[in-house]
């Protein structure tokens, strides 16, 4: 009988560990800005702190001094688009949580370096794009399974002076250059990024 009790207690704080764990869940830093991302049926709130976190991410690494979000877009997007962008000084411990959370939602797959997002699982961003020629370009490659970010470093410079206004696209830049790009477990976060 007290073998029994003793697994029974095993077993509920197992449970118990297991389920606090997976309570656990991704502080909202950025909350308290506007709530630009509207999608029905979707994790507004976790869309909008991807967006904003890379957007911080990105200001601190390209544009230190002055802070400016569009000189900071300016300088990213090729090399972001490209796949070269240095991830190790731009993210911190923060975007690989989002990152972690982006997977678990099921808008980004794990793994590869290509394009990793689920496009069914972000219709809505993709539908609000400003630029149609942009949106029918992803669209058409998507349906044709050869969707690459690399493909947009050049159409994409000139993005930065819109960043502010096409809030979509720039959520669109953050998931498909940035957050997929980052590795689960292996990035090697950098002190100063924090």
């Amino acid at each position: 009988m007290k073998k029994v009790y003793n697994l029974i207690v095993a077993i509920i704080i197992a449970v118990g560990v297991v389920s606090c764990e997976n309570q656990a869940s991704l502080e909202y830093k950025h909350a308290d800005k506007e709530q630009v991302i509207n999608c029905e049926n979707e994790n507004n709130a976790l869309l909008n702190e991807a967006l904003y976190q890379f957007e911080q991410d990105i200001t601190n690494a390209y544009d230190p001094e002055s802070q400016l979000i569009n000189k900071a877009y300016a300088n990213f997007l090729y090399a972001g688009f490209s796949g070269v962008a240095e991830y190790e000084r731009l993210a911190t411990s923060h975007t690989l949580e989002i990152r972690k959370e982006l997977v678990k939602e099921g808008f980004i797959k794990d793994g590869g370096f290509k394009s990793n997002l689920v496009y069914n699982n972000i219709l809505c961003v993709l539908e609000n794009i400003e630029d149609p020629q942009l949106a029918l370009m992803i669209e058409a490659l998507v349906d044709s399974n050869t969707m690459d970010p690399k493909l947009f470093n050049s159409r994409m410079r000139n993005f930065a002076y819109k960043s502010q206004s096409d809030r979509y696209t720039a959520l669109y830049v953050a998931l498909d250059t940035y957050y997929q790009q980052l590795t689960m477990t292996e990035l090697p976060i950098k002190e100063s990024n924090e």
